[in-house]
């Protein structure tokens, strides 16, 4: 999706849900280990441009919700009942919560994490003097474990 088409679609939810007459604002951020932000004291809703990048209108319209719901739940509410219960009554499919778990955005890892028992990837987002010293002294075999197995992984620098 374009930046004006995302923009538009906040625009017509935070209208739908009463966000708009109470002055919450939308804005596209560079942050790469979460596709979006609800920021209470300031009204602010924020989404991801590389999870807009790599996203489907309907992926984008679900965070956009669960951002929504974060917002009309108010501070200190988390992703507990009544979240998933205002979730559920907008219109979110899903809490949104467990939805990083499917919209990874591997483009964006700085590195990968590839274990060498069960073969799972990870993405790490962060640079690491650690990692790249390991990486520039070639010992990455034995530096991170798998979150899964346990086992150990190697590490691969990813596209930047």
């Amino acid at each position: 999706m374009e930046k004006r088409e995302v923009e538009e679609l906040a625009h017509n939810l935070f209208s739908k849900h009463g966000l708009s007459v109470n002055g919450w604002l939308f804005e596209i951020y560079n942050r790469k280990r979460d596709f979006g932000m609800c920021f209470h004291t300031k009204k602010k809703i924020c989404l991801s441009k590389y999870f807009i990048k790599h996203s489907t209108y309907e992926q984008i319209k679900q965070i956009l919700l669960h951002e929504i719901a974060h917002a009309l739940c108010g501070r200190g509410f988390g992703h507990g009942r009544i979240f998933k219960n205002k979730c559920e009554e907008i219109g979110c499919i899903e809490d949104g919560y467990c939805l990083t778990k499917f919209y990874l955005i591997p483009e964006a890892a700085v590195y990968k994490f590839i274990c060498k028992n069960c073969g799972i990837v990870e993405e790490n987002y962060r640079k690491s003097k650690q990692i790249e010293l390991a990486i520039k002294n070639n010992k990455t075999d034995n530096l991170y474990s798998c979150s899964i197995c346990k086992s150990k992984c190697t590490i691969e620098r990813g596209k930047k």
